[in-house]
This record gives C-alpha cells, sequence and structure tokens, in this order.
C-alpha cells in the first residue's frame, strides 16, 4: 500500500488535511451543539425509570391502536422506513441474473 499523500499546509488546515487552532469551521455546527446541550439536559432531568415509563407508555398507546405512537416507537426501534424504489431494484436483479447484461 502506498503512503497517504501529505497536503501542503494552507492558512486553515495542516499537513495532514485537519483544521488548525483558531480556524471558524473548525467549531462544529453551533445548532448540533445547542441541541446536544438539551439531550444532556433532557438525560440528566429524568430518572431511569421515567424513561421507562415513557416508552411504557408509548408502547400502550401504540398497542392500542395509535398509529403516530406506533410509527414513533418502531422509528425509534428500527429506523424510519426507507422509500424503496422497486423498479430499479428489479432491473438491477434483472441483469445479475442475465449474467450482467
Amino acid at each position: 500500500m502506498s503512503e497517504p499523500q501529505k497536503a501542503e499546509p494552507t492558512a486553515n488546515h495542516d499537513n495532514r488535511g485537519r483544521f488548525v487552532a483558531g480556524n471558524r469551521a473548525a467549531a462544529g455546527n453551533p445548532v448540533h451543539k445547542k441541541m446536544a446541550e438539551h439531550r444532556r439536559a433532557i438525560l440528566e432531568a429524568l430518572t431511569d425509570a421515567e424513561v421507562v415509563a415513557v416508552i411504557r407508555k408509548l408502547y400502550d398507546l401504540a398497542v392500542g391502536g395509535d398509529v403516530a405512537a406506533a410509527r414513533t416507537l418502531l422509528d425509534r426501534l428500527a429506523g424510519p422506513a426507507q422509500a424503496l424504489d422497486i423498479e430499479s431494484r428489479l432491473v438491477d436483479l434483472e441483469n445479475r441474473l442475465n449474467g450482467g447484461r
């Protein structure tokens, strides 16, 4: 394997391509930073039993027929449903079955 190429340092990046100290972009996204602070505050404010109670209530609502609760619960457990492009998947499958023709 070859060695990774070293970049020439610039005013914003070092020779490995990383942000240098003082670069504004190196500070990260302020919105994400604020959201992380909010999440941390929520987690610190709730006990484990309270979190379990919320999850249990969401489950009970979902089982009781609340579609929004079921969607929220499933999205959190399995990830949101992904749109499927059936036609392109069928074409890919046919191409593989026909030896890539």
